[in-house]
């Protein structure tokens, strides 16, 4: 369906909450099971080049696809009463949108190759990547930009707004790293893989002390632009704790900072074990896991702020989007 008729079909209907609601469910739930295989798939690569194995592949990304346009439609319709303020908004959106569907013809590229010709191109998988990253790192660059500009030009400096473009800057810092390693690893692999080949897997094409220094970089990054977004989260919300009930929000909020970031403490003094593959399958999919509590937990303090607000503001409908934000793109664990 056009983008344009599910624009209009949204704004009759004025994005009925329910079916909102549906559409980011069966998101968030596919993007799980789809992190939690990429999170073990090292560990089942018979499974994943089954039949079973492609079909699933090929599911999770229509997934996306029909998804992807709902919720751009979405966004589209909630924009409309500030593009008129800022022009600015409305061409991020028209590229996002564009790169939108240039990935989803690219990703599907790849599927018609492994169905007809069992084989596909790992070229095709980098320029995905870097694409899918690139948009990562230059939207939240934007962000990060905005928000600098936004405390610099206040003449009463809010700390919230500092934080989050320090958090933003941080998530940058992930995405370039995340980008290099992963593309790098995919050029260190064959042109062209057919059915059969097996993955190779090795050393980065840098020195082992620059490897040492991007890894403890990715690592520092990663704490830094949770545990930003976290006080940020906090310090948003803060007003509304009474209603929401405070011992209940602390502890809410505490619980879901010590899932999160218990993984790295326990890594580096030995505790968590990768070894054995059984015991490494259990522990990546139990502390991966921590990624789904928090951008469930994140979504919903959002989005009962947002249930608080006036029906047909703006302010609420953007909640809405860092609500569904949240539950959809947090559970993947920043890596």
């Amino acid at each position: 369906m056009p983008l344009s008729l599910l624009s209009a079909t949204f704004s009759v209907s004025r994005f009925e909450g329910r079916k909102l609601l549906v559409i980011i469910t069966i998101l968030a739930v596919t993007l799980t099971v789809e992190s939690q295989i990429g999170y073990i798939a090292d560990f089942i690569p018979e499974q994943l080049s089954s039949s079973q194995g492609i079909a699933g592949f090929i599911g999770i990304r229509a997934i996306f696809t029909i998804t992807r346009y709902y919720i751009l439609a979405f966004i589209k319709f909630n924009n409309r009463a500030s593009t008129s303020r800022a022009r600015f908004v409305y061409y991020v959106h028209n590229a996002v949108t564009v790169i939108q569907y240039l990935l989803a013809g690219m990703i599907a590229f790849v599927i018609l190759q492994i169905l007809l010709a069992q084989q596909y191109d790992t070229v095709m998988l980098s320029v995905v990547l870097s694409i899918s990253y690139g948009l990562w790192i230059v939207t939240l660059s934007l962000l990060a930009i905005a928000f600098l500009s936004w405390y610099g030009l206040r003449k009463e400096k809010n700390l919230m707004v500092l934080i989050l473009a320090t958090s933003m800057i941080a998530y940058v810092v992930n995405g370039a790293i995340g980008l290099y390693f992963n593309v790098d690893l995919l050029m260190q692999q064959k042109p062209v893989i057919r059915d059969g080949d097996v993955a190779v897997f090795t050393e980065p094409s840098i020195s082992a002390e620059l490897e040492d220094i991007m890894n403890i970089a990715n690592t520092i990054a990663s704490g830094v632009a949770y545990v930003l977004t976290w006080i940020g989260t906090v310090m948003l919300l803060r007003p509304y704790t009474k209603s929401f009930g405070r011992i209940k929000f602390w502890l809410i909020m505490a619980t879901v900072m010590v899932y999160y970031l218990i993984t790295f403490p326990l890594e580096l003094v030995g505790i968590l074990s990768y070894e054995d593959p059984e015991t490494a399958i259990r522990n990546i999919l139990i502390f991966s896991l921590a990624g789904v509590f928090t951008g469930v937990i994140f979504g919903a303090a959002f989005l009962s702020v947002a249930r608080t607000l006036r029906m047909d503001g703006s302010v609420r409908n953007h909640m809405i989007i860092a609500a569904y934000g949240f539950s959809s793109v947090l559970h993947r664990r920043i890596s």
